[in-house]
């Protein structure tokens, strides 16, 4: 959740900087939480989805993503100034923080830091498509 938050802020600061050397560091750690968010977020899709259900998820995932970077060039063209560019690309990402409270915790999560309920309940609707006997 905190790499989401950070995304989002990040993106909004760095369309309204004033210096080019800060500019490229806020996008050096723009590049950097947008493979931690990707990652992150596949990782959990693959934890807690029922195996006949991860490929069409992945491929999901990865389609929405390289649809907006070709819609991002269509902004660009229509929206000329880069500050109101990075603004309005970032703006849209406000949308998924209320879903960050409803999305289960990652299985592996619970289970290293102790909550021995929660993972095997998290776990049971990655299991359901499985013959396997949880243990």
């Amino acid at each position: 959740m905190f790499g989401y938050v950070a995304f989002i802020v990040l993106g909004l600061v760095t369309a309204w900087l004033p210096l080019l050397s800060l500019i490229f560091v806020a996008r050096f750690c723009l590049g950097a939480l947008d493979a931690f968010c990707c990652f992150s977020s596949l990782i959990l899709l693959m934890e807690v989805l029922e195996p006949k259900r991860r490929t069409l998820a992945a491929f999901g995932i990865y389609t929405v993503w390289g649809v907006s970077v070709m819609l991002y060039g269509g902004l660009g063209y229509f929206i000329r100034d880069w500050r109101i560019l990075q603004t309005a690309a970032t703006l849209p990402g406000l949308l998924i923080l209320p879903a960050l409270w409803v999305i289960d915790e990652s299985p592996l999560w619970l289970i290293v830091n102790g909550a021995p309920g929660k993972p095997s309940r998290c776990s049971a609707k990655g299991l359901a498509g499985t013959a396997l006997i949880p243990s």
